[in-house]
């Protein structure tokens, strides 16, 4: 709506809108007027305070307050349409009291306070259903909720502003007052389309004249109204008429008719008029009003009969008919909930029943409606305003075709294509709620909108963020030519193009469980300046530098911080831990700077991040939520993320000579953005790269130690000047196997040696597994795998041990360096006095690990005569011509063959193989 005829309506609502309402007073018999499923209505409170909603600024929790026309409150419309209200209604069974909700037309604010309290504020899950007292018709009742024997009642407090009052002595007295129609005159009229407007007929009839043309309101003035009574002209002091009430209605484009003063001069200048004639003109059974046509005519001056409409002098009627007929009431209903409509109403003639004639002065003021004819069809006519069952149509302002093929489905950028900001979109630069004009983009929901169709063709189409900010509140959109589309009273044409199909976590980073779980972050700012910068961590104090080494943290769900908001969309806040420490993310409030910390997630000074989305594909903002002094059950801190952000809450920026982390409030001009990066700092390393090979394992503090078998099987820490126990260094070669690769980011191994198997057992696939047995110790048990998986473990007849083979590597701080992990205990490896046992991570034992060569001299493996070779993918057997060989691995999986020369080639898995020749003891040999 453009700023002009919205000022000039709200000053028409402002007359007449506020003050000459009817009143009707809900209660436990609900009032015969009320229809609430129907339409907007006012709550009223004394002489003139109007229940309504407003945000006293951006994000802050919606604030109930009363507004009044004396105090200037009602310049717009928008401020009108804050005062009413939609009422649902429920009547209870037993008491038969009416319960309602009311939800305003504005912003669709549901009235809902926080239970049990005495508040100002509107929240989004509190107490919404409201009773209303029984009372007599025309009287006022209290708005009231229970909570046992209390009773919680909406008050005004002196400044206008509503509070819910707990048990009060004298609570304010309501009621529903019912939307005024308001008149409007030519200058809003034609204001629609600029000089000129057009009405839209809800399911219209064939050569409608309201619809058919563009029509020009002209105001009846002083010179029009003749004060001596001369016939034929408005007659201020016979007709009752008052000039400022209606106007006349001149057709655009309508072919000339022939002057009825002048039957030689074809006059062109046509008025929409209601006629002297009805439908059926035989039928005298139409009511006083009712039954008339419409129709067009001329109009001429009375001095010189100049066809020419002038309107600087009196104004006359064609012959036969007289001038009220030409005049017609316009009066806009913006209490209907399907959306505004115009009442048009004229005043008929009287006219000579029997001979369906003689046209007099109009008497009877008629709505123009529809109505029936005795053969059923549905004509536009008039009907007497004060009659019964009179079915209005719908009409609206139309400034083109209705286009009605926007998908519910979809996302749409706006993009403006006529006046001062051609090209650029309609955006809300959040956090302002403010529509304005800039670049649309698919990372950020307050650039795009989403739609409702409404059963009328009309439409809702609010922010994908900001769901009560709306770019149409139940308007139609009309076909504009080249333009595109635009709507009644707009200032500009627009187009709509479909924004890339999104997730619900469109405008913020969103990270998986999985990526919680298993990711860490490092911090990247991109600076204005053209200087990339990582995050680091120095004194506690979060500093950026380009050549910097990034500090890398992990990421979990704070404490209330995940959220639904406008179009279903989801935001979370997280906390910012230090990866592989415990100190987090938190605000030096008295330094302003942003440091480690190493209190609890459960202390005031930590805070939580969300990452929201800018323009740039991957970049962020980095907003903070400093949370409140509200804590769970596990005093952990709460981070209200549900409210709407807001002009001081904060983002994180860089400043001064030392780059430090400081905060800056969200709508200011910062230096950078925020991009995360996920360095390769897994929590759990693949240390094989998910291919079986034998390696050493040892102390990260002493390299001359690492993890083997004893000689009564216990697994223990040792090396080989341990000459008490007679180490070799195959003995310290462990064949790390993957054990279940399924989940990337989780890679389990087993460690294994064949080192007192016999030959027998290694054909079978039997080994040592090293194991976390049933007292929980570190040990080497025979056991084999089996299974698709090469996940699951027998040992003995036991075959539920295979987490307890399992291990995995955690990393640390240190380059290389890991923690040795047991799935099934959830322990680490921990070495005391050279034993191995278990205990949590920060006693465990730091171990590097190391490729080896297999320790059965892989090169070459002499049996006899027979020399068995591992290669690539194969192993090839020497002098075993005419003798059977049997490759067979781990897992048992044979392959029999008889060699027919001396250099048999045989394909072989990759890892551990068992090669037997026929009469000869059997060997192992790794394939690459």
């Amino acid at each position: 709506m453009n700023k002009r005829f919205s000022t000039l309506l709200a000053i028409a609502l402002m007359a007449g809108g506020l003050s000459a309402s009817a009143q009707f007073t809900p209660g436990n018999k609900v009032a015969t007027k009320l229809a609430p499923a129907d339409k907007y209505y006012h709550i009223k409170a004394g002489v003139g305070s109007y229940l309504s909603v407003i945000k006293t600024k951006a994000g802050d929790k919606d604030s109930l307050v009363t507004k009044s026309v004396t105090k200037g409150d009602f310049s717009e419309v928008p401020a009108l349409d804050s005062v009413m209200w939609k009422l649902n209604l429920t009547v209870q069974p037993t008491s038969g009291d009416s319960i309602y909700t009311f939800e305003n037309k504005v912003t669709g604010t549901v009235l809902s306070v926080e239970n049990n309290k005495e508040v100002v504020g509107i929240v989004k899950d509190g107490n919404k259903d409201w009773s209303w007292k029984a009372c007599t018709t025309g009287a006022t009742s209290t708005i009231t909720y229970k909570v046992g024997s209390d009773v919680f009642s909406l008050d005004t407090i002196t400044d206008g502003t509503v509070k819910v009052q707990k048990n009060a002595s004298t609570a304010v007295a309501w009621n529903a007052v019912e939307v005024a129609d308001m008149p409007l005159s030519a200058e809003q009229l034609n204001e629609a389309n600029g000089t000129y407007f057009k009405l839209a007929f809800n399911n219209d009839v064939a050569d409608n004249v309201f619809t058919k043309y563009q029509i020009k309101a002209i105001a009846v003035n002083a010179s029009q109204v003749n004060t001596n009574g001369t016939s034929g002209k408005l007659d201020k002091g016979t007709t009752g008429f008052t000039p400022g009430d209606s106007v006349m209605l001149r057709v655009i484009g309508a072919p000339g008719l022939k002057s009825k003063w002048n039957d030689k001069v074809m006059n062109d200048s046509l008025f929409i008029i209601a006629d002297t004639v009805r439908h059926n003109v035989a039928s005298a059974s139409w009511n006083e009003g009712a039954g008339f046509k419409f129709g067009l005519d001329t109009l001429t001056n009375v001095t010189n009969q100049d066809p020419a409409y002038g309107g600087v002098s009196d104004t006359v009627a064609a012959k036969g008919r007289n001038i009220s007929t030409y005049l017609f009431k316009f009066m806009i209903n913006k209490g209907r909930i399907a959306g505004d409509s115009l009442i048009v109403s004229t005043a008929t003639s009287k006219v000579d029943v029997a001979a369906n004639t003689t046209a007099e002065k109009g008497i009877t003021p008629s709505y123009v409606s529809w109505a029936y004819i005795a053969n059923g069809s549905k004509v536009l006519s008039t009907a007497a305003v004060d009659a019964a069952n009179i079915d209005l149509p719908g009409i609206e302002f139309m400034v083109g075709t209705k286009f009605t093929g926007l998908d519910a489905a979809k996302k749409y950028y706006i993009k403006v294509t006529t006046g001062d900001n051609k090209d650029k979109y309609v955006v809300i630069n959040y956090p302002s709620t403010a529509k304005a004009f800039g670049a649309a983009s698919p990372y950020v929901a307050s650039t795009q909108w989403a739609v409702e169709k409404l059963a009328n063709g009309n439409y809702n189409i609010f922010n994908r963020e900001l769901k009560d900010e709306k770019f149409a509140n139940g308007m139609a959109i009309y076909e504009d030519g080249a333009n595109g589309y635009k709507m009644v009273n707009g200032a500009y044409s627009f187009i709509f193009e479909e924004a890339p199909a999104t997730d619900e976590f469109v405008g913020y980073k969103h990270f998986t469980a999985a990526e919680l779980k298993n990711l860490s972050v490092a911090l990247q700012f991109n600076s204005s300046l053209g200087t990339d910068a990582m995050v680091y961590v120095k004194d506690s104090i979060l500093h950026a530098a380009a050549d910097a080494d990034a500090t890398t943290f992990k990421l979990k769900v704070a404490n209330a911080g995940t959220v639904k908001f406008g179009d279903n969309l989801t935001r979370e806040a997280y906390i910012l831990t230090e990866f592989l420490g415990d100190k987090v993310l938190g605000y030096d409030r008295t330094n302003e700077v942003f440091k480690l910390t190493k209190r609890a997630d459960g202390k005031r000074d930590t805070v939580a991040v969300v990452f929201r989305a800018t323009p740039v594909k991957d970049q962020y903002q980095l907003i903070t939520l400093m949370g409140s002094d509200v804590y769970d059950a596990n005093n952990m801190k709460t981070f209200d993320n549900t409210v709407l952000f807001n002009v001081d809450t904060l983002q994180a920026t860089f400043s001064g000579t030392e780059a430090k982390m400081v905060a800056a409030k969200v709508n200011s001009q910062v230096l950078g953005t925020f991009t995360v990066t996920t360095p390769d700092l897994p929590e759990w390393v693949n240390v094989s790269n998910s291919t079986p090979a034998h390696m050493t394992i040892n102390s990260a503090a002493n390299s001359s130690l690492a993890i083997t078998m004893a000689a009564d099987g216990s697994g223990v820490l040792k090396g080989e000047s341990d000459l008490k126990a007679g180490y070799a260094a195959d003995d310290f070669k462990l064949y790390v196997d993957t054990a279940c690769m399924e989940n990337v980011a989780e890679p389990k191994f087993y460690f294994t040696t064949t080192r007192g198997v016999d030959a027998e057992k290694i054909e079978e696939g039997i080994a040592n597994y090293m194991i976390v047995n049933k007292d929980n110790k570190v040990v080497f048990v025979e056991a084999k795998q089996y299974g698709i998986g090469k996940d699951t473990l027998i040992v003995g007849k036991d075959s539920t041990m295979a987490p307890k083979a399992q291990f995995m590597f955690a990393n640390t701080k240190t380059a290389g360096e890991y923690k040795v992990y047991n799935v099934g205990s959830a322990s680490y490896l921990r070495q005391v006095n050279g034993a191995l046992v278990l205990d949590v991570a920060a006693n465990a034992l730091p171990v590097t690990v190391t490729t080896v060569d297999t320790p059965t001299g892989n090169e070459s493996t002499e049996a006899n005569t027979i020399s068995v070779v591992a290669g690539e993918g194969n192993v090839t057997v020497y002098g075993a011509a005419g003798k059977e060989v049997i490759v067979s691995n781990v897992l048992g999986q044979k392959t029999t063959i008889v060699a027919t020369s001396d250099s048999e080639v045989i394909a072989a898995p990759q890892g551990v193989v068992i090669v037997a020749v026929e009469g000869e003891a059997a060997v192992k040999a790794v394939v690459k």
